[in-house]
């Protein structure tokens, strides 16, 4: 053999991508010395995706403060290649490391905080990973973290979560909008969900994030109330998009609030490293 490419995901719970390849690797390496090995650790929009990114690209990790989906603070990173920042859902709204699982008080600001941070930085691409979430609450909450505002009928700004969505009366995305102007978002997504309904975010993931049946009829109830608010609004109807019900709704946010589109996560990584080159 002269030449082996390994491209591995992770076995979840267990090993990474990286230690999965490094292990092949090395089995390769001992049976075949001479042979040269290229190694592609991959995922597809879940826990590990930045690393896979920067195991394969140029650039740096950046860390930084924000906040996990019960509003408690932590560090969480980011890759930055060029002017195009990847991140990923997990690294600081992460299911398995939730301490209060509880979708309807789970919040995505702090997800909302590392972008804008990759913004303020320069980035004008950004590549969000959607998978492993603990959160139903539509985005609203990462866009308030990029400055959106939200209003309760008392006229009070607050942080929607997906128990609150309902609350929200009226809403002021101007700042955001601002922020994100000249930046593109894809959303790494390969699930075909949409936001509302049996086949929705709440009812297929909310469960899994802690919910039990009848708070998983109200949450999708509230869901519905949100983005009958947006089209009253003048947004546009994306409930029914493929992947909008991804990560509790952030895949309905990239599209609706966000001005951004969703891509088959595991085609996204693997065009940015280019392993069809590779095998050629």
């Amino acid at each position: 053999m002269k030449k082996c490419i390994i491209i591995s995901d992770s076995f979840k719970g267990t090993l990474s991508s990286n230690q999965i390849a490094a292990l092949f690797k090395k089995a390769v390496n001992d049976v075949f010395p001479n042979a040269e090995v290229l190694s592609f650790p991959i995922a597809d929009g879940g826990e590990g995706t930045v690393d896979a990114f920067a195991s394969s690209m140029d650039g740096e990790m950046r860390e930084v403060l924000t906040c996990d989906s019960n509003m408690e603070p932590i560090k969480a990173s980011y890759f930055r290649s060029s002017d195009t920042a990847y991140l990923e859902a997990a690294s600081c709204v992460y299911l398995a490391t939730t301490k209060i699982k509880d979708p309807s008080i789970t919040s995505t600001y702090g997800l909302g905080l590392l972008i804008k941070d990759a913004i303020d930085k320069g980035c004008k691409k950004i590549v969000l990973g959607l998978g492993g979430s603990s959160t139903n609450d539509a985005g609203a909450g990462l866009v308030a973290g990029l400055g959106g505002e939200f209003f309760d009928q008392d006229g009070e700004s607050f942080i929607p979560t997906g128990g609150t969505l309902d609350d929200v009366v009226d809403l002021d995305l101007s700042k955001a909008d601002a922020l994100l102007e000249g930046v593109t978002v894809i959303g790494m997504c390969d699930v075909t969900n949409p936001l509302l309904g049996e086949n929705g975010a709440s009812f297929v993931y909310g469960p899994q994030k802690g919910a039990s049946q009848e708070q998983v009829i109200e949450l999708d109830k509230k869901m519905a109330s949100f983005n009958s608010l947006l089209i009253n609004k003048g947004y546009k109807d994306n409930s029914n998009v493929p992947g909008a019900g991804a990560a509790g709704g952030l895949g309905y946010c990239i599209i609706s609030m966000l001005g951004g589109h969703l891509e088959k996560g595991v085609d996204v990584l693997l065009n940015s490293i280019r392993f069809e080159e590779q095998l050629e």
